[in-house]
């Protein structure tokens, strides 16, 4: 089993807390004034120029013989989208965990936390493509169904972020909150239109790289053979402290354009 849930009831008070104030962003626990029609008035204001004129409560101006505009309290929903990718590059462990493990833990640690707050969640598996797609819900049921699914999530496939953010966004009907949990060992290209993809449509947004320390900084020295788990492909190499130089110097300059 990937997903440790004595973990989870750890995570209980813990609350996702965001920066912009939104059109749906207050949500659960949260409350939002604003002007609708369908609920009981929360409270008044004075008219501004500019106010929309069918918001004044003309039983008060008889009474009173001033314009006061009425505020409505509504209860907006948060929503939370994870997109999670399930490439065969997450497969990857030097240290003993794949990368995915940590990966998916992490997933279901954010749609834990937003059903325990009554928030809704929904969440997208990728690689190549969008593998799967759990729909916003914010019912204990939809939260086991996504322990299953990374429970039993077979990794395969390239990493491809645009293709499958286009994919995802059209799952995203509001202004929401987005979780990307990846390796980003994908096209930098690809990598900035998924993200300009996926910016059309969240109010915000977080990245999570999730990397093993041997991709960082290689351990291995002299000869050694590499497998690529993406392409399937083997190839052998020669480590020389130059070499060592230039690969950390790649990856560190990869990670720097990626946090751009």
């Amino acid at each position: 089993m990937i997903i440790d849930l004595n973990f989870l009831k750890q995570l209980q008070n813990l609350e996702i807390v965001t920066k912009k104030k939104v059109s749906n962003i207050y949500a659960g626990y949260k409350r939002s004034l604003l002007l609708g029609k369908g609920v009981e008035p929360e409270d008044y204001r004075e008219y501004y120029y500019g106010d929309d004129f069918r918001a004044v409560d003309w039983k008060l101006y008889a009474r009173t013989e001033k314009l006061y505009i009425r505020r409505f309290s509504e209860d907006k929903d948060l929503s939370i989208h994870i997109l999670l990718d399930s490439s065969k590059s997450m497969d990857f462990s030097f240290i003993g965990v794949k990368k995915f493990h940590f990966a998916a833990n992490l997933a279901a640690a954010l749609a834990f936390v937003s059903i325990a707050k009554n928030e809704r969640f929904g969440a997208g598996i990728f690689s190549n493509r969008l593998v799967d797609v759990l729909h916003l819900s914010k019912s204990r049921k939809n939260f086991f169904k996504f322990i299953e699914l990374l429970n039993s999530m077979k990794l395969q496939g390239k990493t491809n972020i645009s293709e499958s953010f286009e994919q995802y966004s059209k799952h995203i009907k509001s202004r929401s909150l987005l979780f990307i949990i990846s390796d980003f060992l994908d096209d930098l290209n690809s990598i900035r239109k998924g993200i300009f993809i996926a910016a059309r449509k969240v109010s915000e947004g977080a990245a999570i790289q999730i990397l093993d320390p041997a991709e960082l900084k290689l351990p291995w020295r002299e000869d050694i053979e590499f497998l690529d788990l993406e392409m399937w492909k083997e190839k052998k190499t020669y480590i020389t402290p130059k070499f060592n130089e230039e690969y950390e110097s790649k990856v560190r300059d990869h990670i720097l354009k990626v946090e751009k």
